[in-house]
């Protein structure tokens, strides 16, 4: 995360991310879904795209 928020892993539009991902979901008690909830747990990779390149997309902190 430290170097992704230092720009050392560039991110441009059309970038996939291969990740480990944690689903969290809640049922009624008829067994219909009513909640969903998907947490990144560690980004394994990052797929770049097929297409020409983009400009960057810069990620301003608060």
């Amino acid at each position: 995360m430290q170097r992704f928020r230092a720009g050392a892993v560039p991110i441009v539009p059309g970038s996939a991310l291969a990740c480990m991902v944690r689903y969290a979901c809640i049922y009624d008690k008829g067994g219909r879904l009513i909640s969903v909830q998907h947490d990144v747990v560690e980004v394994q990779r990052i797929i770049p795209p097929t297409h020409g390149p983009d400009e960057l997309i810069i990620f301003a902190e608060s």
